[in-house]
């Protein structure tokens, strides 16, 4: 008998079948933990996953700075000062921007 509450990832890579067997409720950080697991048992080596991720995430955070200045530039909330940015207003994924000045707010 399937049990429902649970979640089954495989790859098969080079004859070899590797299958990883989790509850559904996994945390994000969990579930990339297993991607990451995945991704090894084909034959990438650490650095090159940790690589992957960082190159990924760069772009991520690439995406969300130009959806926020579109969207700060839309609102006159948006500034360049001496080719520093300035951030005025608030995102999850935009803590990599220079610090605010209360005065500017």
């Amino acid at each position: 008998m399937e049990n429902k509450d649970r979640m089954v990832f495989s790859i098969t890579a080079y004859g070899k079948t590797v299958t990883i067997d989790v509850s559904d409720d996994l945390m994000i950080y969990d579930f990339l933990d297993h991607c990451r697991d995945l991704a090894l048992s084909m034959g990438y080596d650490m650095k090159t996953w940790q690589t992957g991720v960082i190159e990924m995430a760069e772009y991520y955070l690439e995406e969300e700075e130009k959806e926020v200045e579109k969207n700060l530039r839309d609102y006159g909330n948006y500034t360049e000062k001496a080719n520093h940015k300035v951030y005025t207003g608030k995102s999850n994924l935009t803590t990599h921007w220079g610090p605010l000045n209360p005065t500017e707010c």
